[in-house]
């Protein structure tokens, strides 16, 4: 069984209404839709990906890059427990070893791009911004919060969208891949603004592309910590 750690930092997630209609032929099987007070949401997130390391091993040239994904969110019973987790429609890093190795033994949607990030902190508020480049243009997802660190409570909007230890992916033969993830419960600063400039037609399917230009629901901005995936089963 493959193990890969990691470290996430600094995510910035925005989430968007959307027809459950358009996820449907997304969905692996024996999974069904987490809904959030009734209503469906997909989100965009930026983030670091740190120290990255398979079996304990660094991989070379992969320590420290950018992520940019698209995903929602899904339940899988299994022996009476209810797994909460997330499926991810399109992911983009700057580099190839990592999308070769994700695509190959998780059937991840990774892709390369060029990427850039910016983070500081000025006084009590802490900024981030993420870009990846297509088609000649740069595409960004910028916030800005509170420098002080914010206990998630269970129940929030921030725990629904943060607060994931399953994943999941289309196998092969209409089965479906659970990947589980070790991690410490997050936090998260209070955001004060987020701005999202994307030329989203350029690189996501067209039924996206309208909820995506539409208003946003919702935005975070969550710290991280360490992170350990690694394939739980194939059902």
């Amino acid at each position: 069984m493959i193990k890969l750690s990691c470290v996430w930092r600094d995510l910035i997630l925005v989430n968007y209404p959307i027809d459950p209609g358009v996820l449907e032929p997304y969905m692996p099987d024996h999974t069904e839709l987490d809904l959030y007070h009734g209503k469906c949401l997909i989100s965009i997130a930026g983030f670091i990906f740190q120290d990255v390391r398979v079996l304990g091993l660094p991989i070379p040239f992969h320590q420290n890059f950018e992520e940019f994904n698209l995903r929602f969110y899904v339940k899988h019973k299994h022996r009476g427990e209810t797994r909460r987790g997330v499926v991810f429609l399109r992911e983009f890093v700057p580099n190839s070893g990592i999308t070769i190795m994700a695509n190959v033994f998780a059937r991840e949607k990774y892709r390369k791009f060029p990427m850039r990030h910016s983070r500081q902190s000025q006084g009590n508020v802490y900024s981030a911004s993420y870009g990846f480049k297509v088609k000649g243009n740069w595409n960004t997802l910028s916030a800005t919060a509170k420098e002080e660190e914010v206990e998630i409570v269970p129940g929030s909007l921030e725990d629904f969208i943060a607060e994931h230890y399953f994943g999941y992916n289309r196998w092969y033969g209409e089965r479906s891949l659970e990947i589980r993830l070790q991690r410490p419960r997050w936090k998260y600063r209070p955001l004060l603004s987020f701005e999202v400039h994307c030329k989203f037609e350029d690189f996501y399917p067209p039924a996206f592309v309208p909820y995506l230009y539409g208003q946003a629901h919702s935005a975070q901005f969550i710290s991280g910590s360490k992170v350990l995936m690694m394939p739980s089963r194939i059902f």
